[in-house]
C-alpha cells in the first residue's frame, strides 16, 4: 500500500474508492499551486490596504500641525520647533543625530551659521 493510500485508509477510505482527495502527483502540479496561493496571497494583501478613506478632520489637523512647524521655522524659534518632538525623540541630520527635545533645541538654536536647523 502506498503512503497516499494508507493516508486515505486512516481517513476511511478504502484503496481503489473515488475520493475527491488526490494526491498532487508532479512538479508541475506543485509549482501550479503554490503560484496560485501566492497570487490569491499577494491580491488579498493588495486589496486590503486600498484603503482610500482618510479622515478630513486627521487630514486637515495634520496640515494645522504642518503649518505651525514650519511657522516656527521660518520665525527662528527654536523652542516653539522643538516643542514638536518628545521629550524622547531621536532626530538625525546630515549633522548628526540628536537625542531628546532639549538637544533638538540646541541645535536649532545654533542656527543656520552653524548648519542649524533653520
Amino acid at each position: 500500500m502506498c503512503s497516499h493510500s494508507a493516508a486515505f485508509v486512516s481517513a476511511g477510505f478504502t484503496p481503489g474508492q473515488q475520493s475527491i482527495l488526490t494526491p498532487i502527483e508532479n512538479n508541475e502540479d506543485r509549482w501550479l499551486l503554490t503560484l496560485a496561493g501566492l497570487v490569491t496571497i499577494f491580491a488579498a494583501f493588495s486589496f486590503a490596504q486600498q484603503n482610500d478613506a482618510t479622515d478630513p478632520q486627521l487630514a486637515q489637523q495634520i496640515r494645522a500641525l504642518t503649518l505651525q512647524y514650519e511657522e516656527a521655522l521660518n520665525e527662528h524659534d527654536a523652542k516653539a520647533a522643538a516643542a514638536f518632538f518628545t521629550e524622547d525623540a531621536v532626530r538625525t541630520t546630515p549633522q548628526g543625530t540628536f537625542y531628546g527635545r532639549s538637544a533638538i533645541e540646541r541645535r536649532l538654536e545654533a542656527g543656520p551659521g552653524s548648519l542649524g536647523g533653520f
